[in-house]
C-alpha cells in the first residue's frame, strides 16, 4: 500500500455514517432496528480496517496498536448492544490501547503529512499536554454538572493547558515559517 492512497478509504467513512446514523436512530427511539444498523456498520468497520491493515506493506508498532483499537472497540460495543458478558475487559483493552495511541501519536495523527512518521519525546510531551487538558475540561464540566468541589479550578487547568498547547503550536509553526 502506498502512503498517498489508503486502501477502502470511502467504504469506511460510509460505515462510519452509518454507524452514527444508527446511534441516531437509537437515541431518537424512532426505529427497532438501530441495532441492527449499528452491529451491521461496526461489523463492516472491524472487518474493512483489517482488510486495510492486512494490505500494508510497512506494518509499525502504532499500525499493530490502531487494529488492536478499533477491532477491539467495535466488538466492546457490539457486546455492549446485546449486554454480552465480558464487555468489561474488552472496555480495559479499549483504553489502554487508546491510552498507548494518544501518547504515542495522539494530536499529531491530525496535524501531520504521512510522510513523518517519527515522534521526538517532545510531541509526545505536548500531545500528553493536551490530552490532560482536554480530560481535566471534560472531568470540569462533568463535575460542574454535579456541583462538585474544585470544578472551576480543573475547567481553568483543563482550558489553560489548551491554551498553552495551541500557544505553543502556533509559534512553533510561525518560528518554522521564518526559517
Amino acid at each position: 500500500m502506498t502512503t498517498d492512497r489508503k486502501v477502502l478509504k470511502i467504504p469506511l467513512r460510509l460505515g462510519i455514517a452509518v454507524l452514527i446514523l444508527g446511534i441516531l436512530i437509537k437515541i431518537q427511539d424512532w426505529s427497532p432496528h438501530a441495532n441492527i444498523i449499528m452491529v451491521t456498520a461496526l461489523t463492516g468497520i472491524a472487518v474493512m480496517y483489517s482488510i486495510r491493515f492486512m494490505k500494508k506493506t510497512k506494518k509499525r508498532f502504532l499500525d499493530y496498536v490502531k487494529l488492536v483499537l478499533v477491532v477491539v472497540w467495535c466488538t466492546n460495543v457490539v457486546f455492549s448492544i446485546f449486554h454480552l458478558p465480558y464487555e468489561g475487559i474488552l472496555e480495559i483493552i479499549t483504553f489502554i490501547t487508546f491510552l498507548i495511541w494518544t501518547v504515542l501519536e495522539g494530536t499529531a495523527y491530525f496535524a501531520r503529512n504521512e510522510d513523518d512518521r517519527k515522534i521526538s519525546l517532545d510531541q509526545i510531551m505536548w500531545n500528553g499536554i493536551m490530552v490532560i487538558g482536554s480530560l481535566a475540561i471534560i472531568a470540569g464540566v462533568i463535575s460542574k454538572i454535579l456541583y462538585y468541589d474544585y470544578a472551576t479550578p480543573l475547567l481553568l487547568l483543563g482550558f489553560f493547558l489548551i491554551a498553552v498547547y495551541i500557544l505553543r503550536d502556533t509559534f512553533s509553526e510561525l518560528l518554522e515559517e521564518k526559517k
